[in-house]
């Protein structure tokens, strides 16, 4: 949930967003695996706002796409349409297919799958789904293994009539279930970068984690997570609306502020802004950094305010100027005999008094 094992703060420590949730769950529970996400608990012993928040939301999407099957009344083998994994049908030992049609058109993002893994284990090793559009059978997606449950996720499709193709077996497998439903696209987070050519470009948020199981930028999860949402911008300090710029590809700016604003069908997220510089390619050296020069002569004047007697010094100054150069060296070791002779001339004084 967390970067890190445990809880640091809630001002620098990222936390997972909805978005990166639902797409662990999907992935997890969908690929016919266990969803474990660790949770740590704050200094007062409690979840801190960030983190509940981030799961209401996640679990919110959770319910609202998969508590509506659309595959509720449609008309197919009803024993992988029952909603019942104790009940299931039976495919050849080659694999096979099953055809379901419904009253009317569907808009459908996902299908759940089923092997009745208590009875008949997992012999699945390849499928497929496919939809009738415009008189003809078209792929929408294809997977390995079903197991207990594989989610499969594909761009928005609209038909009355889907095909499930069983390519590749172990044995005559037995399917215990299948259900179709749509998740609504929610607007992201965006972010504004810039590169040394000036470039810029303007995507999805990067939360920081080291790990992910998906790289930003990956086409697959704007078809799965954000299909159908679109980015618009402005240079000119306005808000963006629909009406705005449509972003589709990295553009060229060398100064300004860039205003971006991601939109879906029904709703649009919040606006990011960023102030755009001049391209560091055009940059120009004029002069370097004195610092380096600073902790130099304090190192040097460190070392040689400890020497006494001329023949150390020189010892040192012949060293100084092998490592730091002749001008330190004969600076720094001037300095440390200034020293030396004003130490001499406060004893010499005392013995006079």
């Amino acid at each position: 949930m967390r970067a890190g094992w445990f809880y640091r703060n809630d001002t620098e420590q990222n936390v997972r967003s909805a978005d990166d949730i639902f797409d662990i769950y999907e992935r997890s529970v969908g690929g016919n695996s266990i969803f474990l996400l660790n949770i740590p608990p704050n200094r007062k012993g409690q979840f801190s706002d960030r983190d509940i928040n981030a799961l209401l939301e996640a679990g919110k999407r959770i319910k609202e796409t998969y508590g509506n099957n659309l595959f509720k009344n449609a008309n197919g083998e009803q024993k992988v349409l029952d909603n019942n994994i104790a009940s299931y049908k039976l495919l050849g030992k080659d694999g096979g297919e099953l055809i379901i049609s419904t009253p009317s058109a569907v808009t459908i993002n996902r299908i759940v799958l089923q092997e009745a893994i208590s009875t008949h284990s997992e012999r699945v090793e390849k499928h497929a789904v496919d939809a009738w559009i415009e008189g003809s059978w078209k792929e929408i997606a294809q997977a390995t293994n079903i197991g207990y449950k594989r989610i499969l996720r594909f761009p928005e499709v609209t038909s009355d009539k889907f095909r499930i193709r069983v390519t590749q077996v172990r044995y005559a497998p037995a399917i215990s279930n299948v259900a179709a439903f749509y998740y609504t696209a929610r607007p992201p987070q965006l972010q504004v970068t810039t590169d040394v050519n000036g470039l810029v470009s303007i995507g999805i948020k990067e939360d920081g984690f080291s790990w992910h199981y998906w790289k930003s930028g990956d086409k697959s999860i704007e078809a799965y997570l954000n299909s159908g949402v679109k980015i618009y911008y402005t240079t000119d300090g306005s808000k963006p609306t629909e009406s705005s710029s449509l972003y589709t590809k990295p553009f060229e700016m060398h100064k300004g502020e860039v205003k971006a604003v991601a939109f879906t069908k029904t709703d649009k997220g919040s606006m990011v802004s960023e102030k755009i510089g001049i391209p560091k390619l055009t940059w120009k050296l004029i002069a370097t950094s004195t610092e380096s020069e600073k902790i130099k002569r304090r190192l040097l004047l460190m070392l040689t305010t400890i020497l006494f007697g001329p023949v150390i010094q020189q010892a040192a100054t012949s060293l100084f100027q092998l490592i730091w150069g002749k001008l330190y060296a004969e600076t720094i070791c001037l300095h440390a005999a200034n020293i030396q002779r004003q130490r001499h001339d406060g004893k010499r004084n005392a013995i006079h008094e």
